[in-house]
């Protein structure tokens, strides 16, 4: 019996730690951190004055091509992570939802997430 709590237990700690993204659909004004943002030079040193546009900010929705956010673009929070709020154009289509922010200023940036109707 102590075997296997171990090995459950190792299986757990072992077990990758992620959070999920998901959005309503068709819904305004959701707000989702996404980052950190990391210098492109050293891959470390968190980025916390980027202008970041909603030309900046792509998305692929249900595996889609990529195209540019609809309006809004990100600000900056702490440590590198961005506020950027998702609307109802966003988020039109069900399905999943890869946001990507890239620039040569810093490391790029991605999220996986889901829009559930």
């Amino acid at each position: 019996m102590k075997r296997l709590f171990f090995a459950l237990l190792a299986t757990v700690l072992a077990a990758p730690a992620f959070a999920v993204c998901e959005f309503k659909a068709d819904t305004a004004s959701q707000t989702y951190r996404i980052g950190p943002f990391l210098d492109a030079t050293d891959g470390v040193t968190a980025e916390t004055g980027l202008t970041i546009a909603n030309t900046d900010i792509r998305l692929s929705k249900a595996g889609g091509n990529m195209a540019a956010k609809n309006s809004g673009g990100g600000t900056h929070d702490e440590e590198g992570l961005y506020q950027v709020t998702i609307n109802e154009f966003d988020t039109d289509i069900e399905g999943a939802l890869q946001i990507s922010i890239q620039d040569a200023s810093h490391v790029p940036v991605w999220h996986d997430c889901l829009v559930l109707g």
